[in-house]
């Protein structure tokens, strides 16, 4: 016994590599909606939904929001793996697995946009 207390637990390396898949759904997210979003092209194909990249009146603001709503999943996902996911390997599964699905949406959202 030195005397000196113990090290705070700190999160398993199931939780930090939860976080960081997170991150890269995050990031995935935000890149497929710039992508669909941001105009590149001054003539496109007349079908639906329209190619990435055509100009939709209401393609940008779509985008947008459901980048704040992914933003927002992905700061409750990672405040919640390092409060909880250090319990479980399933609860760091599930977490990203919702994280996906609410990107996956978003994407879906800013593709078909009416």
């Amino acid at each position: 016994m030195s005397g000196t207390p113990a090290p705070a637990p700190t999160p398993g390396n199931s939780v930090w590599t939860g976080v960081v898949t997170a991150t890269i759904i995050f990031a995935l997210a935000l890149a497929a909606s710039a992508w669909l979003a941001i105009p590149r092209a001054d003539l496109c194909v007349a079908i639906l939904p329209a190619p990435p990249g055509c100009r939709i009146v209401d393609r940008v603001p779509t985008a947008v929001a459901w980048a704040s709503v992914v933003a927002v999943g992905w700061a409750a996902v990672a405040v919640s793996m390092l409060r909880v996911g250090r319990r479980s390997l399933g609860v760091v599964i599930a977490f990203n697995a919702a994280l996906l699905a609410v990107a996956a949406l978003g994407y879906r959202a800013v593709l078909y946009v009416a």
